[in-house]
């Protein structure tokens, strides 16, 4: 292995040191390749040699980024510990706390947040590390990140929430777990379109789910499509059924509670004509039988 080989290297001549700044193809330096790999003994000898913590290789990540990338906790810790920065952000604008959420690494996470990872940070897409966790299934990192009080219905570039990213990747898992958390089952994408509009394509189990949380299928889309009509183009009979029934469930309580109201209305109608038909007897025999 090249960490290795760096390793026996740097002891045999002064000469070598040269070696601790070199990059590869894509830019990694020694360190890069030590840390990515987990070996914490060569990752201290580079940093005591005077090595650059933060040093970027062609995609703009630091050491810090590839040993979260592969989940190596220790030196990741160790990283921090010496200074490494967590502000620092790839090409893609991901901070090692995105990769974390996006690789599903969850000590990883644990270990950033406590060496104050900002949670709520935004990728290029504008994607917080919440909507890597959601789009990947990762319940864990879920409730790790809401605990470190991670914006639940935060939007990126194209108006998604993390619950909106969750049921595209047909995580039904993440899906129940974000709705439970109070996730807005209801809320629109850049185009209007909500959570169910998106799966109303064919996964019957997720659109129970979240017609059972609250979801309304008769919100329309900005081409004013609701969730039945994008079934119907895509002849998802299944889904159409699923939301036919819905909707004739949600209109009986409405027809039940006119019908009682109206009986209502007729029965106060009926004591009120009663009343007035006692009294006016009442008044009728105190007249006629008084004394």
């Amino acid at each position: 292995p090249k960490h290795r080989k760096l390793q026996l290297l740097a002891k045999t001549s002064l000469k070598i040191r040269i070696c601790f700044t070199c990059r590869d193809s894509q830019g990694w330096t020694p360190l890069h390749h030590a840390a990515f790999y987990g070996h914490l003994p060569l990752v201290k000898f580079l940093l005591h040699r005077g090595t650059d913590v933060n040093s970027r290789d062609f995609s703009n990540c630091t050491p810090l980024h590839r040993a979260t990338w592969s989940g190596k906790t220790l030196v990741v810790e160790y990283l921090l510990q010496s200074g490494a920065s967590q502000s620092i952000k790839s090409c893609s604008g991901q901070t090692p706390l995105h990769l974390a959420a996006a690789h599903g690494n969850l000590e990883v996470a644990q270990t950033l947040l406590e060496f104050k990872a900002e949670v709520n940070c935004k990728d290029l897409n504008k994607w917080t590390p919440l909507h890597w966790a959601a789009f990947n299934n990762n319940q864990d990192l879920i409730d790790l990140l809401l605990n470190k009080c991670a914006a639940l219905n935060e939007r990126n570039s194209n108006g998604m929430s993390p619950l909106h990213l969750a049921v595209c990747a047909e995580n039904e898992n993440a899906t129940e777990h974000l709705l439970g958390k109070g996730a807005d089952v209801n809320a629109r994408c850049e185009n209007g379109q909500t959570a169910l509009h998106l799966w109303a394509r064919g996964h019957v189990e997720l659109i129970k789910l979240l017609l059972d949380n609250g979801a309304d299928p008769s919100l329309e889309s900005q081409w004013k499509e609701t969730p039945a009509d994008l079934a119907a183009q895509q002849k998802h009979r299944h889904v159409t059924q699923v939301l036919e029934a819905h909707t004739k469930m949600q209109s009986r309580p409405n027809l039940q509670y006119m019908l009682s109201m109206t009986l209502k209305y007729h029965h106060c109608l009926f004591l009120s004509s009663f009343k007035l038909a006692l009294c006016y007897f009442q008044d009728s025999y105190s007249i006629l039988y008084k004394k």
